[in-house]
């Protein structure tokens, strides 16, 4: 375990800097993409007619940061300002990658461009969702993950570990590859841990994640779906969980390639394999949800993947769908991996970053 963590560590720091500046520069240079304006657009609009003062970041992280509970919100506040991306909140977060890996990512960019001057607040929480929070919001709360009805926070693309991720990215496709679809084995897979919460006895069969691991067992010959640990639980909980089957070792993501359909399912927020899982041309099962990240308003069901409720009870007629129609699985595949290509490289993030910051840098009143 202490070793896979230190080769990953290895790696994020060799691959942190690989932005290309040129393929930046030239996605740049065209338009941007119709869903990203629009999701960029839609985020901002609360605040586009009063504008944003420097009084309203003032008064947001002060007061969230000093009710009840308010330390959870993990919020943080940025200035960039002549090309350098600096804090300026009382907690600094000092060592948290969600921190670093940030500003370390913006400093590329500008290496390459001038960014907007912007003063911002962003929460490093997995999803940006209080609703007492919320009513003390005047201003945009960036964030990695919110729901869909949430009018208050400003969605951004996460950058921690994002060398490491890219690589992944890479590393997955090149996979898939050498995997055409007839050479994939005709079955579900997914591997993920025990998120979402304290797994305590009264509630830990109700979460999606042990129900889905309940579900393939009843229908093993479809779908092979374990837990990877007993994440965050209770100790008579996972002795159970382990003794009965529920754990099986995790697979390196271009391993699971090999399969032709794979689960995306939530975890504490948002499922954290689905970036790329979209470029793994697989056919995607995703659970419905009311989390969305960056970019989820460029993806279609039926189109780039196919939903099923959390419960699971309609997902055998989801998978039946899928194996008996292999044409569609195979372009449902086909388009998610298109997707990923032209939208998930570190290029895309880096142009929507600038972008976003460019609209936001046209509502500060100072």
């Amino acid at each position: 375990m202490i070793k896979t963590l230190l080769m990953t560590l290895v790696s994020c720091a060799l691959m942190a800097n690989q932005l290309d500046g040129v393929k930046f520069k030239e996605k740049l240079a065209r338009p941007l993409p119709q869903w990203m304006q629009d999701q960029i657009r839609q985020d901002l609009a609360p605040y586009k007619e009063k504008g944003i003062y420097k009084e309203d970041l003032d008064r947001t992280l002060e007061e969230i940061t000093t009710m009840p509970g308010g330390y959870n919100s993990q919020l943080i506040r940025y200035e960039i300002k002549n090309n350098q991306m600096s804090i300026t909140s009382k907690h600094k977060y000092k060592g948290d990658a969600r921190v670093e890996h940030l500003i370390e990512f913006i400093h590329t960019m500008a290496k390459y461009v001038k960014m907007p001057d912007v003063d911002i607040i962003a929460s490093l929480w997995d999803c940006f969702d209080n609703p007492t929070f919320l009513e003390h919001c005047r201003c945009p709360v960036f964030t990695i993950c919110k729901q869909k009805q949430n009018h208050r926070a400003v969605l951004w693309p996460e950058t921690v570990y994002i060398g490491f991720k890219t690589g992944v990215l890479k590393a997955v496709y090149e996979a898939s590859e050498k995997m055409p679809w007839k050479m994939k084995k005709d079955k579900v897979y997914w591997r993920g841990n025990s998120t979402n919460g304290f797994y305590a006895p009264h509630n830990w069969d109700k979460k999606m994640r042990p129900r889905l691991v309940m579900f393939a067992m009843e229908h093993s010959e479809l779908i092979d779906a374990k837990l990877t640990g007993t994440y965050w639980t209770d100790k008579q909980v996972a002795q159970w969980i382990e003794k009965n089957g529920f754990i099986a070792d995790w697979i390196y993501p271009p391993g699971q390639v090999e399969f032709k359909y794979h689960i995306a399912i939530d975890g504490n927020s948002f499922p954290s394999s689905f970036y790329w899982q979209l470029i793994s041309n697989c056919a995607i099962m995703k659970s419905r949800s009311s989390h969305i990240e960056w970019f989820y308003r460029g993806l279609q069901d039926g189109v780039h993947y196919v939903s099923f409720d959390p419960d699971c009870h309609d997902l055998l007629n989801v998978i039946h769908r899928l194996k008996n129609d292999q044409d569609y699985a195979q372009k449902i595949a086909k388009a998610a991996t298109k997707f990923a290509k032209e939208t998930l490289m570190m290029e895309d993030i880096a142009c929507y970053f600038y972008h976003l910051f460019t609209e936001y840098s046209k509502l500060q009143r100072f």
